[in-house]
């Protein structure tokens, strides 16, 4: 039994098959398909699978998860995600956990954020690494009318498309800066949403006259597209507080409609009250917790 994790960077083109297999069984919400799940544990966001870690027990792939580094120069912050140890196997999360705590030069003086699925054991396993539970990611969908669409005077939509990569980069930045679990998007992951939408208004920027203001992030999901999802959405902070946030979550639900989505999902984090409010006024209704988030803060330095 190997207990030495290994980087999803390092696997063999078969083994990371082997390992995607594995996050998708334990998750199939967040990935649909052993694809899918290869896909981001080898992504940019984890550095090329580089930050994904995995245990082995001889060829079957035991238990993996992985870490998002690139806020930790930024904001201190580190995440960590895709935990996927079975309830039968807990020696498998110690040795993961230290693997991803090593990308860190110091992972004392950083905030270590930490996501796992709502299931017992998992809690179990993140407390006693000396993480506490600080909020959930919700899962909510559109149960009531669909909302009102009433541009503001001179707001209009440029798809991603169309536009400036660095224009849409820099409004994403700013607008999720401050946001729960926030996460900055460097030119590469924006380029990959310009070539990967499915089609061009599922992702752009959002001008008031002039200035770019806003932009959403939508996709479609579902055997044939019928579920509409809305990634992401957010205002510049110079121009939140004016209702435009009310406006965009009606824009995106419009879009995605007029791409035949039957159903409206969404996710966002508890501690977002503000967001959830909005969304709650709208007709949203929360269906579920899909991640609950754990927290290790920096220890404090003597003086």
């Amino acid at each position: 039994m190997s207990t030495a994790p290994r980087p999803f960077a390092a696997l063999s083109a078969a083994d990371q098959r082997r390992a995607a297999a594995l996050a998708h069984a334990f998750a199939p919400t967040r990935w649909p398909d052993a694809d899918a799940a290869r896909a981001e544990l080898g992504g940019v966001e984890f550095e090329g699978g580089a930050t994904c870690f995995t245990l082995w027990d001889g060829p079957r792939p035991r238990a993996l998860l992985a870490i998002v580094v690139r806020e930790v120069p930024i904001k201190a912050e580190a995440f960590i995600t895709a935990v996927t140890v079975a309830e039968d196997d807990p020696r498998a999360f110690p040795p993961l956990l230290a693997a991803a705590l090593a990308c860190l030069d110091d992972p004392d003086a950083v905030r270590v954020a930490l996501g796992v699925a709502p299931r017992p054991h998992l809690a179990a396993l993140v407390a006693a690494a000396g993480f506490a539970h600080h909020e959930d990611a919700l899962r909510m969908s559109l149960r009531g009318p669909d909302p009102a669409l009433a541009p503001p005077a001179g707001f209009a939509f440029t798809p991603l498309a169309a536009d400036d990569p660095e224009v849409f980069r820099q409004v994403a930045n700013a607008a999720f800066r401050a946001a729960p679990n926030g996460a900055t998007l460097d030119p590469g992951e924006v380029a990959a949403l310009r070539a990967g939408a499915a089609h061009p208004d599922l992702v752009g920027t959002y001008r008031q006259g002039a200035a770019p203001v806003a932009f959403h992030l939508l996709k479609l999901g579902g055997d044939a597209g019928e579920i509409g999802e809305i990634d992401s959405l957010g205002v510049v902070p110079a121009r939140q507080g004016r209702g435009l946030g009310g406006h965009l979550l009606a824009a995106a639900v419009a879009t995605l409609r007029g791409h035949g989505a039957r159903a409206i999902v969404l996710g966002v984090m508890s501690s977002n009250t503000r967001a959830v409010r909005l969304y709650e006024r709208r007709g949203f209704v929360t269906d579920a917790v899909a991640a609950r988030w754990y927290v290790r803060r920096p220890t404090p330095r003597s003086a």
